[in-house]
């Protein structure tokens, strides 16, 4: 891996930000090479990731956020972070009946609500990578690799939900990779004492907002996709694809759980979400 500075891991990141173009692409040119039907192709893939997005948002939430958010917090703190939670949430279901009042145009609510969550939970890479890079550079490859491991997934899904939203490709990439440079910003903002003691409070709402994003708009509209199938038999088939790739995501998010905790103890301080919040919280 060519990564040597916290910036560099945070360029990275924002090349990963193509991923899902570059995967529609290829499936694609898989589909017309077999004699695919493209809306048939078209369909699949939706389904596919946007249960994709969906997962990786709620297991991001529940396996990661929010256990690590919470962990070693005194009662007080923890009624805050979860205060902080649930205005997450409500902040998404908010911001979507306000963009649904107010949109005259075609793209949907759900998909700016997406590139908003996408470009705070990046800000909350950055500072992470700023803090592991800070330390040595052991700490700081173990969290490039982290954090990508689990942008990857994330990006797939981004990919179909704002295709789903009404975002025509040209824009649809320009805004995703827009979203993907908050990064950068975490990264020159992770040495602010300000910033940094206020990180935890920033991601437990972001968790909370992941969780409304993907239970509310995201979720259904993968279930949704079942009916998009021609026959009974089809729709059982991509239920259990779709169940399959629930499964997959989840244990793969657990690898990345697993990755984040790989570094000796010594580096700990700096290989994770959660580690970075116990420093946060001594300043």
């Amino acid at each position: 891996m060519v990564v040597s500075s916290a910036y560099q891991a945070a360029a990275l990141m924002s090349v990963i930000s193509f991923a899902g173009a570059l995967v529609f692409v290829g499936c694609g040119r898989l589909a017309s090479k077999f004699g695919i039907d493209d809306a048939k192709a078209v369909s699949f893939f939706d389904a596919t990731c946007l249960t994709l997005a969906a997962t990786a948002m709620i297991g991001d939430a529940c396996l990661h956020l929010i256990p690590e958010t919470f962990e070693g917090t005194d009662e007080e703190t923890a009624d805050r972070y979860g205060v902080l939670l649930v205005t997450g949430v409500v902040a998404v279901l908010a911001f979507e009946k306000i963009c649904d009042a107010c949109n005259t145009g075609t793209i949907e609510p759900f998909g700016v609500a997406n590139l908003l969550v996408e470009g705070l939970h990046n800000f909350a890479d950055g500072m992470a990578l700023q803090v592991a890079w800070n330390l040595n550079r052991e700490a700081g490859v173990a969290t490039t690799i982290a954090v990508a491991v689990h942008e990857l997934p994330q990006e797939l899904g981004d990919f179909a939900v704002l295709r789903r939203a009404g975002f025509a490709t040209g824009p649809l990439l320009a805004a995703n990779f827009v979203a993907s440079l908050t990064c950068f910003g975490g990264v020159a903002l992770a040495a602010s004492p300000w910033v940094a003691s206020r990180e935890a409070e920033m991601v437990a709402f972001t968790a909370g907002s992941f969780l409304a994003l993907a239970l509310h708009s995201l979720a259904p509209r993968a279930l949704a996709t079942l009916d998009e199938a021609a026959t009974s038999q089809g729709r059982a088939v991509r239920a259990a694809w779709l169940l399959a790739l629930v499964l997959g995501v989840v244990r793969f998010l657990q690898f990345v759980g697993e990755l984040e905790h790989a570094v000796p103890a010594a580096e700990e301080s700096s290989s994770g979400f959660g580690s970075f919040f116990s420093r946060g919280k001594e300043l």
